[in-house]
């Protein structure tokens, strides 16, 4: 009734015909310009104004390598009836990854192949080199380590009664312990429960727990299953202790991302011979979102 389950594993991605050949992209971010900001106070060097990304292609750049290890077990005390933990590590070495604009901004002497570019028309007085950034320009480089780790959990039974048919019952919940990444220039941030990493996941956030809590019912030709989906809340931050704080205080959103609960549910019939009815309905109370001013691509109201 008891099972013991582990795994261990290394792997490696090559850089693509695009990473390391002769191309580049454009993409537009927010900033704040640790020259400028301090002494002119304006909005467009504090993080409202744009730059353009540029990220080219770099021939030198080598494969990414992994190591992963699992360790779990399962226990089965009736027949039909389990409870299974699994805890993961991953780690990510030599990332192949653009850097990220603003960590060049704040550190430029720790991305020597890095380059950002600034208007000449409207320097600072006294301030070398101080005009406003119109690009960031960096080549793929293998500067990124990841470091992730959590556990799953998985649960689930079954019965049947003789007159209103079989049943299941099931549950799978995910928790991040940690998601850690290491920039080039040494500098290590905490993802887990934070709205970031932008440049990985458009800002879709990482919170630190996801669940699924199912349903199901047959007999005969009817059957039914439900589904209770939960996405566990999340700071409105780049990074756990970002020192810039909240990324949108202006907007009193508490700099909080609550939780989401959703309900889906669905049904089939197969009475009939060679078809199947079969209907369902997603969010089945009509739950709204929390409203996320970061949600699209880093941008307040993007979309």
């Amino acid at each position: 009734e008891v099972l013991l389950r582990g795994t261990w594993a290394t792997g490696f991605r090559a850089p693509n015909a695009y990473e390391n050949g002769n191309s580049a992209t454009t993409a537009f971010t927010t900033y704040t310009d640790p020259v400028r900001c301090p002494i002119t106070g304006a909005a467009l060097d504090c993080g409202s104004g744009q730059l353009a990304a540029v990220t080219s292609g770099n021939p030198l750049i080598t494969a990414e390598t992994s190591t992963s290890w699992t360790l779990g077990a399962v226990w089965e005390p009736i027949r039909g009836s389990s409870i299974g933990i699994d805890y993961w590590n991953f780690k990510v070495d030599e990332q192949i990854t653009a850097s990220v604009p603003q960590a060049v901004i704040n550190n430029p002497a720790g991305f020597p192949s890095a380059q950002i570019n600034r208007s000449l028309t409207d320097q600072l007085p006294g301030v070398p080199n101080s005009g406003t950034i119109l690009s960031v320009f960096a080549p793929y480089t293998n500067e990124n380590v990841t470091k992730t780790d959590g556990i799953d959990i998985d649960a689930r039974t079954q019965w049947t009664d003789p007159d209103l048919g079989r049943f299941t019952l099931g549950l799978n919940w995910t928790h991040i312990f940690s998601f850690k990444r290491t920039l080039g220039n040494g500098t290590t941030s905490e993802f887990a429960g934070a709205h970031g990493p932008t440049e990985l996941s458009s800002s879709a956030g990482t919170p630190k727990d996801r669940a699924i809590l199912g349903f199901g019912w047959d007999r005969g030709p009817w059957s039914g299953t439900a589904w209770v989906r939960y996405t566990g809340p999340m700071d409105d931050v780049e990074f756990m202790g970002d020192e810039n704080g909240c990324l949108h205080p202006d907007y009193q959103t508490g700099c909080h991302i609550a939780s989401f609960t959703t309900v889906d549910v669905s049904g089939s019939y197969k009475g009939f011979k060679n078809w199947e009815i079969y209907g369902s309905i997603n969010n089945l109370f009509n739950r709204k979102a929390p409203f996320d001013y970061q949600a699209g691509y880093g941008l307040p109201f993007y979309n």
